[in-house]
């Protein structure tokens, strides 16, 4: 790793970035030093996050905000049809993507509509999922990104889809912490979904990169 040099009585001294300690007296402000210290591809490591965005269900949560955002990347897009938003199964999804012989599955997805003789049931499912994106991309325009993020968490049924599982009460409670952490992101850094989308990638990288061995 890259070492500073800082001349002292007794010569040249080595420091390394794990030398170092940034105190903050208000954890608002975490965010904003970690995008700073990311900018500068500068290591660091944070103990003051008390969310896993591994849990399954933050996880899932993650992926239906990041379709409201843009569903364009199909991997964004199938986590989207299988959540909440989307209630597709596997085979529905498999219909419509052989319905088409383009690679992409967003393309085979939004044409589907256009096709002859569409599956009934699949297309009241995919014209659901578009009028939902719709309603809530038009709402996250007129919301902080806090109260929008608890706006989509009971409005889609995903607190009762949460509910409705075993250990379901603390399964919740990890979304609404991580719901806390935007709270905390937007009095510290540029507010809005797709920033805050960008944040918690780097976290995740940041995350993952932790647990490689050395």
């Amino acid at each position: 790793s890259r070492k500073t040099d800082q001349t002292s009585p007794h010569g040249k001294q080595k420091f390394q970035e794990k030398d170092f300690a940034v105190l903050l007296r208000n954890k608002h402000m975490i965010p904003e030093i970690c995008d700073y210290l990311d900018l500068f591809d500068i290591p660091y490591y944070t103990d003051s996050k008390d969310i896993s965005y591994s849990d399954l269900e933050v996880s899932e949560f993650i992926s239906i905000l990041k379709a409201i955002d843009n569903d364009k990347k199909d991997l964004v897009i199938l986590s989207a049809l299988v959540s909440v938003l989307g209630r597709m199964n596997e085979t529905e999804i498999a219909i419509i993507r052989d319905s088409e012989d383009d690679k992409s599955f967003y393309n085979s997805f939004y044409s589907y509509e256009l096709k002859e003789h569409p599956d009934d049931k699949i297309l009241a499912k995919i014209q659901a999922y578009k009028s939902k994106l719709e309603k809530y991309r038009n709402i996250e325009k007129t919301m902080s990104l806090y109260d929008f993020c608890w706006y989509v968490l009971i409005d889609s049924g995903f607190m009762t889809y949460l509910l409705s599982n075993f250990n379901g009460k603390q399964k919740l409670d990890n979304v609404i912490a991580f719901i806390e952490e935007i709270k905390d992101y937007e009095q510290a850094s540029q507010p809005g979904l797709f920033n805050f989308l960008n944040h918690v990638d780097r976290l995740m990288q940041k995350s993952s990169g932790d647990l490689e061995p050395g």
